[in-house]
């Protein structure tokens, strides 16, 4: 019986801007997360001599890909 189709019901076509949109979401939450260990590694300051890879590479880094998120989000083909 679940092999019968209804035919009353259209398929359901994909949009291939959910899919990017998916992806740049998950981009954004990865920059802000790689962010926000930036910060926190910067304010404790366990490892002093690496305190600037912290405070500009990571933030740095973070902010590039939460960016390249919100690009494939809200950028129309």
């Amino acid at each position: 019986m679940n092999d019968i189709k209804n035919e009353n019901q259209p398929e359901k076509e994909t949009n291939p801007h959910d899919a990017r949109a998916a992806k740049g979401w998950k981009f954004m939450a990865l920059g802000s997360f790689i962010g926000f260990l930036g910060c926190v590694s910067t304010m404790l300051d366990i490892i002093p001599d690496g305190r600037d890879f912290s405070m500009y590479g990571l933030t740095s880094l973070g902010v590039f890909v939460a960016f390249y998120g919100c690009y494939l989000v809200f950028e129309k083909e």
